[in-house]
């Protein structure tokens, strides 16, 4: 899958990818012909067993499961919430007899699907759980920015450069080390807009070269407002940078479509 223009700032770190967790069928056609629609990557594993190497060194987006018995259906969605990596994986089931779905509905899946899958239904199922998969990145998602911004800490006070904003909080450059645990009150314009953002801030790691991250410790409800509203313009601006469309947003999150023609 090739990179376009605002991809990797769209993802922090990789492509969007799935695992599917079954053998090698008509299901897995299914699911990988309608993933790719929506530049999701798919990789393959036959049980769920051999699923643990790649779920402890691989970032998912989403897991399907698709196993014949409930025990390894079980054990499968184990070890998808034990994955340090992946335990906020978007998770299919597809389950085979009425008595396993009436079981499976007590397992932490996001969607259960009878078998045999029916091609529309889970295409629609797909474009929800896209949306679900985007609204998790982007609550870590991180816009890379070079701005200015004032800090102030007891009596002092300081310009510094922010450096990437997010919606928990922001990575900054200052002349001088900051201390990890200090609280500053920081003031900032969101970039290409005159929107002001005043929230109270604590340093959580920093550097002797003075790079440091800072958590949002309080913001008041306009300015959250303002910032979310903010990030989802540019994500979604990077999206569609990337090659992907969206629907019209839907209670505050973007469904996507397909990927667009490029």
């Amino acid at each position: 899958m090739t990179a376009v223009g605002g991809v990797e700032s769209l993802n922090n770190c990789s492509h969007m990818q799935a695992l599917f967790v079954g053998e090698n069928g008509d299901d897995l056609r299914v699911f990988t012909e309608l993933l790719c629609e929506l530049n999701v990557g798919v990789r393959h594993c036959a049980h769920a067993e051999s699923a643990d190497a790649l779920l402890a060194s691989n970032k998912f987006d989403a897991v399907v499961i698709d196993c014949e018995t409930l025990v390894e259906t079980t054990f499968g969605l184990e070890r998808i919430a034990r994955s340090r990596s992946s335990n906020k994986a978007v998770v299919f089931v597809i389950a085979r007899g009425a008595s396993v779905v009436q079981q499976l509905w007590r397992q932490p899946a996001h969607f259960v699907l009878d078998y045999p899958i029916e091609r529309d239904l889970l295409a629609r199922a797909l474009r929800i759980a896209y949306g679900l998969m985007l609204r998790e990145r982007r609550r870590y998602y991180r816009h890379p920015v070079d701005i200015s911004a004032q800090i102030g800490m007891a009596r002092d006070s300081a310009t510094i450069r922010v450096l990437n904003i997010s919606e928990g909080g922001l990575a900054v450059q200052a002349m001088e080390r900051l201390n990890v645990g200090d609280r500053v009150a920081i003031r900032f314009c969101l970039p290409e807009t005159d929107t002001s953002i005043r929230a109270e801030a604590r340093v959580l790691w920093a550097t002797e070269s003075g790079t440091a991250g800072m958590i949002f410790d309080e913001l008041k409800p306009k300015d959250r407002r303002n910032l979310l509203g903010w990030l989802a313009e540019v994500f979604h601006r990077n999206l569609a940078l990337a090659g992907y469309a969206t629907l019209p947003q839907l209670c505050g999150e973007a469904v996507p479509l397909r990927k667009s023609p490029i």
